[in-house]
């Protein structure tokens, strides 16, 4: 058993602040009111002790749920990040899948583009030889309207 003129004493042996002091009396149920009569070697003991004291089994129980609750977050946490990494990954897949068929649609468009120009060039090669034939059928049936006489003699 130890005794102390005042709070401040005790606080300075402990080497903690009197807010210290109090906050850990207040958990270890000791009154420090009393602390001329004397403290006891095991109140003293609880009062070094810089974790807090529990005061009962429900503040037991409570620590437990907060525990199990953390438990509980972190497992949902890590069920989360690998849904997140699926999802990164299924995107970064869909993306490349993507760009592949852009490519593909892009070489097409290409080729539909080439085949188009040709095909146009093929029509106006046609147009011009059709043109031009009809010009030797209309000069043809002119020089067949001519008489005898005036094909004979070249009139």
């Amino acid at each position: 058993m130890k005794y102390y003129e005042n709070v401040e004493e005790l606080a300075d042996e402990l080497d903690i602040s009197r807010a210290t002091l109090y906050r850990r009396a207040k958990l270890a149920d000791i009154k420090l009111a009393e602390i001329k009569q004397g403290i006891s070697d095991i109140d003293l003991d609880k009062l070094r002790k810089s974790s807090p004291i529990v005061k009962n089994e429900s503040q037991g129980d409570e620590i437990a749920r907060y525990k199990k609750r953390i438990a509980d977050l972190s497992d949902e946490l890590k069920r989360r990040d690998i849904e997140i990494d699926k999802i990164r990954t299924d995107y970064h897949d869909a993306v490349s899948h993507n760009n592949e068929r852009e490519k593909e649609l892009l070489t097409q468009l290409s080729e539909t583009h080439e085949l188009l120009n040709q095909q146009q060039r093929l029509q106006l090669a046609t147009q011009e030889l059709l043109d031009s034939k009809t010009k030797q059928l209309e000069m043809s049936t002119k020089n067949e309207k001519k008489g005898f006489w005036a094909r004979l003699l070249g009139n």
